[in-house]
């Protein structure tokens, strides 16, 4: 059975999505002129940081001979875009009352506006 306490509050939700919309992948890596890049250690994240992250995955590769090997990292973050949409609709920014009814239409005399144009001659 799921209780209250098995459910994310509305401020642990806001505090996950503004992470999120504020965060920058400079947060999470660095890198140089040269290309070298280079992942921050969790160390050396604040919790909101680590919040950012999606998934993490490390692969590694050692040669046939065993003369070398290679570590590679994959940090995938969360989608800020998205995370700015779920925030902009709990905040309700973004409703829109089109009501249909609301404008009715306006008559258009067709024969009028076609002898305006040149369309028909008089």
């Amino acid at each position: 059975m799921v209780t209250q306490d098995d459910i994310a509050s509305i401020n642990e939700v806001k505090r996950f999505l503004t992470a999120i919309i504020r965060g920058s992948i400079t947060d999470v890596l660095s890198w140089t002129t040269d290309g070298l890049v280079f992942t921050k250690s969790s160390e050396e994240m604040d919790p909101d940081t680590v919040l950012l992250i999606k998934r993490v995955k490390v692969t590694k590769r050692t040669s046939t001979r065993g003369d070398w090997t290679e570590t590679r990292t994959v940090v995938e973050l969360h989608d800020a875009l998205k995370a700015a949409e779920l925030m902009g609709q709990a905040l309700g920014m973004f409703k829109t009352n089109i009501d249909a009814t609301a404008h009715p239409a306006i008559p258009v005399n067709y024969e009028d506006w076609r002898k305006r144009l040149g369309l028909d001659p008089e």
